[in-house]
């Protein structure tokens, strides 16, 4: 057989494989060196999709709409001399800061002034210098109120809140210089909370994106270091030696080490889902060291010969872990499929390294026990001995006597499965994953409360010709669409040309009263735009850049929407903001107004991402049941080998409905990769009941006992690791990561049951397969192997 000589290749050349793979590992361990984390936000929309290339269009005609931080303060006094001034001082510091574009606060505002002598318009700073009396701020305060281009923007009357909305630079924040920047930008507002005991409030996409990139990088940490000491107690009380700890220890060190290497050999960086690969890796090697452990001690226990029980574990568990290692990269290798680049480079990087992991574990384990002292009989006392043989036991009692139990049991936790499902929701929030108390959360809450809305939400209109923005009559259909939109208690007023033609309209007249702040007449808007055009051929700044682009014939219209999670913004663009676009579209002649920005993409790519992984779960069930076609020919044992694995999944769906927890991609992923992880067991028990068969002449239930004997230890010392492995993520600051640890571990949990009790009951009520003829010499060489 192929196995037996690969077992005399390995030991043979045992020290040349030893010296290559310490080689290997110093060279990923050195290129690990270079891993970098992601600060880029990760959609899972696909790059070469319509609304992605429409938004890629929209950035490259009008700017980033993900850049602002802002800032909110709650203070009753801020309009008092000296608070106002050290609020001054505070957005002066910041504008100096290396990163920050722009910073837009009532004490930095500027406003549209006429200078009547250049026929131009000039942007003028409210406050040029600090207000040196309160008589002098009070009136610039009266002048600020009466700009009603930034009415509700910046400064909330009823409730004396106000905001810094801080522009940075995107190279920048997408950059490792974004930490620098922020702990600038943190320590200029901690100083002025200190000194005028006001509490600072923070929001925004890129303060979100540095935060949860910090914890990233701080749980990848902790979970691995809390992952290895797992694993040196759960493997130490299993063998009660220090060998196989040392065994398991090195390998898992190992493999830590490739997978960080080959994240940077791949070209990728550590994002939310990456970074949980080691810590998952970790666990996922155990079992690999495990069932050879078992096996090896197994084998010596009979033989009491060392060499002789090593190639006898390399060449029996050799190809079955290679099935049950491609089973569960196969979990991870479908989110190829569905064209989602963080999906993609997670599965890609995680199913490369299941099956690095396998090649670590075939040579190292077996080259690693061939150097150490074999096994005493104290450490092989586990096999015959304690509670798991007690256990073992009454579980073979169970398979003999109490199947119809273990049948209405299966029925029964598929039927609450299935009535959870009916009960199942999808929402997701864009700033998700946190618990409702963290101060991300209570900030957002803050800028919701006080400004209504913070994220981006955008809107493009083509007027259907160039400078299509001068013709008064699609600017008062344009402003007709703003008004149904602003009404929306959902969204903020948008911020548009249309807002900044209202704005030079007041400055044309020198007239802040409410009445001038309205569309300008035909007259006034030929007179603003000679105003710009000459602004702009004087080479000033243009300031119409971000609401209208280079041809003229598209325009922006800038809102706000809170996070109102995703079930409630499809309400709201399927319901009302859509419905209200559809009218004007088919109203306004050649114009068409599209929706686009970060909020509607999140929404798209949510959707797509749902999609994306219920596929990827059918996939991996197919998947996994051909790889399963590679060691059973049979079809039956192939369907066999697959329900005892739906049982669990289709238990912990309706769990999930039952206890109101959502389905959005960091719950979702979790079906395909738990799939792939369980059937291991599976396959395990199925290997050596196809031995088994031989050995006891095509007998079902000898056989069934035979296999849950030999295997049934390893299924449950590798479930309780992994088990173990898992449920740690439930520690974490990231709510997907701690649903992921709580459900695998549960489905893991379910599913050693299921395997333990319903693989074998089916085994032995469905599978006829025929008792082989053979010879009497066949005979006598199968009682030799056994």
């Amino acid at each position: 057989m192929i196995w037996d000589k690969i077992a005399a290749f390995i030991l043979r050349y045992k020290i040349v494989l030893s010296i290559l793979l310490i080689a290997a590992t110093l060279f990923f361990g050195y290129r690990g060196l270079d891993v970098r984390l992601s600060y880029d936000y990760s959609r899972a929309i696909p790059d070469d999709s319509p609304p992605m290339l429409f938004y890629k269009d929209f950035m490259r005609k009008f700017g980033d709409d993900a850049n602002i931080l802002a800032i909110g303060i709650e203070d009753k006094k801020i309009f008092q001399l000296q608070h106002f001034n050290a609020l001054y001082d505070l957005a002066q510091e910041m504008s100096k800061i290396e990163g920050v574009q722009q910073v837009l606060s009532v004490p930095t505002v500027s406003y549209l002034h006429k200078n009547q002598d250049e026929k131009t318009f000039e942007l003028k700073p409210l406050f040029a210098e600090k207000p040196r009396t309160q008589n002098e701020l009070d009136s610039l305060m009266t002048f600020f109120k009466n700009l009603k281009f930034f009415e509700g923007q910046l400064f909330n009357e009823k409730t004396q809140a106000t905001i810094l909305a801080l522009s940075l630079d995107r190279k920048i924040f997408n950059s490792n210089a974004r930490e620098a920047l922020f702990e600038k930008i943190m320590a200029s507002c901690d100083k002025f909370s200190e000194s005028s005991k006001v509490e600072m409030h923070y929001a925004g996409l890129p303060y979100v994106r540095t935060i949860m990139t910090s914890k990233v990088r701080r749980e990848m940490n902790v979970f691995l270091v809390i992952s290895f000491a797992i694993t040196v107690v759960v493997v130490w009380l299993f063998f009660r030696s220090i060998y196989p700890v040392l065994v398991t220890f090195t390998l898992i060190l190992i493999t830590t080490i490739w997978s960080v290497g080959t994240l940077v050999l791949l070209g990728y960086k550590i994002t939310l889902l990456t970074g949980l690969m080691p810590p998952i890796l970790v666990v996922i090697a155990i079992p690999n060291s495990i069932y050879l452990l078992n096996k090896y001690q197994q084998e010596y226990l009979n033989t009491h010969d060392k060499l002789h029980s090593l190639k006898t574990v390399i060449s029996k568990i050799g190809f079955v872990s290679v099935i049950a290692n491609l089973t569960t990269a196969i979990g991870f290798f479908v989110f190829i499929f569905g064209n989602v680049t963080i999906l993609k480079e997670f599965g890609i990087v995680v199913g490369i390294n299941v099956c690095t992991t396998f090649l670590i574990s075939i040579i190292f384990v077996p080259i690693a026990l061939s150097y150490l002292p074999v096994p005493d009989t104290k450490q092989v006392k586990h096999l015959d001995t304690g509670l798991v043989v007690k256990l073992i036991n009454r579980l073979e009692g169970v398979i003999q006597t109490k199947r119809t139990a273990v049948y209405l049991g299966s029925i029964l936790i598929s039927m609450v499965g299935l009535v959870g499902i009916y009960q199942l929701r999808v929402q997701a929030y864009m700033v998700d994953d946190l618990p409702e108390a963290s101060g991300i959360i209570q900030d957002l809450r803050f800028m919701e409360r006080h400004f209504k809305a913070v994220m981006p939400l955008e809107l493009t209109v083509n007027t259907g010709k160039k400078k299509g923005f001068r013709d008064l009559a699609r600017l008062k259909r344009i402003d007709s669409l703003e008004q149904k939109l602003a009404a929306l208690p959902e969204l903020s007023r948008p911020i548009s040309i249309i807002a900044f033609a209202k704005a030079a309209n007041q400055a044309l007249g020198n007239n802040l009263s409410t009445e001038a702040y309205q569309i300008p007449t035909k007259s006034e808007l030929g007179t603003i735009y000679s105003y710009l055009k000459k602004q702009k051929n004087n080479g000033n700044k243009d300031l119409t850049r971000t609401f209208i682009d280079s041809t003229g014939q598209e325009l922006r219209l800038s809102a706000k929407v809170a996070d109102i999670g995703t079930a409630a913004m499809r309400e709201l663009i399927d319901n009302k903001v859509s419905p209200i676009i559809k009218e004007f579209n088919q109203h306004a002649d050649s114009m068409k107004v599209t929706l686009t920005g970060t909020s509607y993409l999140f929404l798209l790519s949510n959707d797509y991402l749902i999609d994306s992984l219920k596929s990827s779960t059918w996939m991996a069930l197919i998947f996994i049941a051909l790889a399963h076609g590679l060691l059973f020919t049979n079809l039956r044992i192939i369907i066999i080998s697959i329900v005892p694995n739906i049982v669990p999944m289709l238990l912990t769906a309706g769990l999930m409905g039952f206890f109101n927890v959502a389905l959005k991609p960091s719950t979702a992923i979790i079906f395909s990769i738990v799939l792939g992880i369980t059937v291991d067991n599976t396959v395990h028990f199925l290997a050596r009941y196809k031995l088994a068969l031989e050995e006891t002449e095509g007998e079902v239930l000898p056989a069934v006992l035979v296999s849950m004997h030999e295997t049934a230890h390893s299924m449950i010392y590798t479930s309780i690791v992994l088990f173990a492995g898992f449920i740690i993520f439930i520690w974490s600051d990231f709510g997907g990561t701690r649903a992921l640890g709580a459900l695998t571990s549960l489905t893991l949990f379910v599913a050693l049951v299921t395997n333990l009790t319903l693989l074998p009951v089916l085994l032995i009520t469905f599978d006829k397969t025929e008792k082989p003829q053979s010879s009497d010499s066949e005979d006598t060489n199968k009682k030799a192997l056994v």
